[in-house]
């Protein structure tokens, strides 16, 4: 009997050894096509760490600092990672209905405006493969290129839509459960999982190291002031959440409960959302 489970164990090993192998293994890195050359993909704080095949098929270790910086792809360059670091905004009208935008990896993300007047998160996965000029429609940044965002999804390890992935890394599905890295608002990297992700029908956020879903129905959250100064505001039923800005420019989470009995619009008040009752 031990005997035959030796044997078994060194049949495992032997397959796992196998060159070509390396893409079989868990990935702990942002998506990109150096995925398909690289192996032993690590993140050490905001630098990339992997181990790469050059052009004589050899593997080489190799390391790509401040990665979350990079602009679209990110490339195996005879067994060196590479991307473009660009400091500028893609192109489009967008800009001019849209604010705190920001890039992050091969996703775009904004508040912009939409037809009712409402500020609202979005995201655009895989911007760099636009070809023409992004757009807001209603709220929602696009561009004119026809993508399969869940075949590059599956391809590169996008996780699902949300402005989660601006402050969450190592992000990775299991069936119905999706698991992050998410940091709080006090700068630290905490683990943390959303069950039945599928089920949300708004986007996911990082509420303070915590993956939650935005109210079922929509992104589509009360007016007020608050909007101006406050970011991943999302709903819990009756509770409105969002990190907002103080008057000595922190950021802190705030919360308002039975939100719906406020006779007015909702604003914030050095951090805090306020209304009337």
């Amino acid at each position: 009997m031990r005997y035959s489970i030796t044997l078994g164990v060194l049949a495992v090993a032997m397959v796992l050894s196998l060159p070509g192998r390396a893409s079989a293994a868990v990935v702990d890195g942002p998506p990109g096509t150096y995925l398909e050359t690289c192996k032993d993909v690590r993140m050490r704080g905001d630098v990339l760490v992997a181990r790469c095949m050059n052009t004589e098929s050899r593997w080489r270790d190799t390391s790509l600092d401040d990665v979350y910086r990079c602009v679209g792809d990110i490339t195996n360059v005879d067994g060196r990672l590479a991307c473009n670091k660009a400091a500028s905004v893609p192109r489009g009208d967008y800009a001019e209905t849209c604010r705190d935008i920001r890039v992050r990896l091969n996703s775009l993300f904004a508040r912009c405006k939409t037809r009712e007047g409402y500020w609202v998160e979005t995201t655009l996965d895989g911007f760099s493969r636009c070809t023409g000029a992004i757009e807001n429609v209603d709220g929602q940044l696009r561009c004119p290129t026809d993508r399969d965002w869940d075949r590059d999804r599956d391809k590169w390890g996008y996780g699902p839509r949300g402005t989660y992935r601006e402050s969450c890394r190592d992000i990775r599905v299991n069936g119905d459960r999706l698991f992050a890295r998410c940091e709080t608002a006090d700068g630290r990297w905490v683990g943390t999982e959303l069950v039945d992700f599928n089920r949300c029908v708004g986007g996911i956020v990082n509420d303070d190291g915590r993956l939650e879903c935005t109210r079922p129905g929509g992104r589509e959250v009360p007016r007020g002031t608050y909007t101006e100064t406050c970011t991943r505001i999302y709903l819990r039923g009756d509770t409105l959440r969002a990190l907002c800005q103080t008057e000595d420019n922190r950021w802190a989470w705030s919360q308002l409960n039975e939100w719906d009995d406020c006779r007015g619009g909702i604003w914030n008040e050095n951090g805090q959302l306020r209304c009337r009752r």
